[in-house]
């Protein structure tokens, strides 16, 4: 009979996967408005309200708190939110210890340029 570990056991008995009980104990290290928002994810439409999925919150979860912060206030100011491959840009800046506030911004900032791209040439068609 195999071991069974603490994520197996937690994920057998609410029909979890082992990976996603991990995801949700890695969220216990976003800020209070990250996990918030991560939250909200589950409880509104995404299209009418700002959204942080489970997957992109973990990967922020791994900045500090001071940097969480920077992220949450670019969150709020330009109201959007960092798609997973943003996310992981993010954590590697601060995993470099090359995070700063204009870096982040710029990788933040980047998903608008791609999503007017995006809508142009659809327009265009």
């Amino acid at each position: 009979m195999s071991k069974l570990h603490s994520l197996d056991l937690v994920g057998k008995k609410y029909n979890e996967s082992r990976e996603t009980v991990r995801r949700y104990i890695r969220l216990t290290y976003l800020i209070p408005e990250l996990l918030k928002l991560c939250d909200d994810t589950e409880n509104h439409d995404k299209r009418t309200y700002l959204t942080l999925g489970i997957t992109n919150a973990v990967e922020l979860s791994y900045l500090s708190i001071e940097e969480q912060k920077v992220v949450q206030f670019i969150i709020e100011y330009e109201e959007i939110t960092p798609s997973l491959g943003q996310a992981r840009a993010i954590r590697k800046l601060s995993e470099k210890k090359k995070f700063k506030y204009e870096e982040v911004e710029k990788i933040m900032l980047a998903k608008k340029v791609i999503k007017m791209s995006k809508y142009h040439l659809i327009n265009l068609k």
